[in-house]
C-alpha cells in the first residue's frame, strides 16, 4: 500500500507531536529519552520495507471492525503489535505499528502516549486466535 504525500504529512504531524511530547516529560533524561523515542516513532513505518508495510497495512484492515463501535480498544499498540506477531510471525516495533495504524485511517486517542489506544475494536477471531 503506497503512502501518499497528505498520508506522509499526517504521520509526519503524529511524529513531530510525539518527539515534542516527550520534552515535556519530567521522567525522562537524555538517555532515557533516546530509548523512549527510538523504535517509538510512528514514522518508522514509513521506514519498512514495502511487502512488511502492506502485510501489517492488510492485517489491520482485515483485524479491525472500523464501524461496529467507538469504544477505546482495550489493548495498547504495544499489546496489538504483539497479537499481529503471533499471528503472523513478523516481527515490528511498537512505532511501526502506530504508524500503520495511523495509515489505515485509527488515529491514537492521545498521540502523545507511548503506547497508544484506539477507537476500534478486534474482531472476534482475531482476538480469540492464539
Amino acid at each position: 500500500m503506497e503512502i501518499h504525500d497528505h498520508e506522509m504529512e499526517i504521520l509526519k504531524a503524529y511524529s513531530i507531536l510525539w518527539q515534542n511530547g516527550t520534552d515535556c516529560n519530567p521522567r525522562l533524561d537524555e538517555r532515557s529519552e533516546e530509548a523512549y523515542i527510538n523504535g517509538n516513532d510512528p514514522l518508522d513505518y514509513t521506514r519498512m520495507r514495502e511487502d512488511e508495510r502492506n502485510a501489517l497495512y492488510d492485517w489491520i484492515f482485515d483485524a479491525f471492525d472500523f464501524q461496529k463501535t467507538l469504544t477505546v480498544c482495550p489493548r495498547t499498540s504495544y499489546g496489538l503489535k504483539h497479537v499481529y506477531e503471533r499471528q503472523t510471525g513478523n516481527y515490528v516495533t511498537n512505532g511501526q505499528f502506530k504508524g500503520a495504524m495511523i495509515h489505515a485511517g485509527y488515529l491514537p486517542v492521545d498521540p502523545l502516549d507511548l503506547n497508544c489506544c484506539y477507537l476500534t475494536t478486534l474482531y472476534d477471531d482475531v482476538e480469540n486466535e492464539k
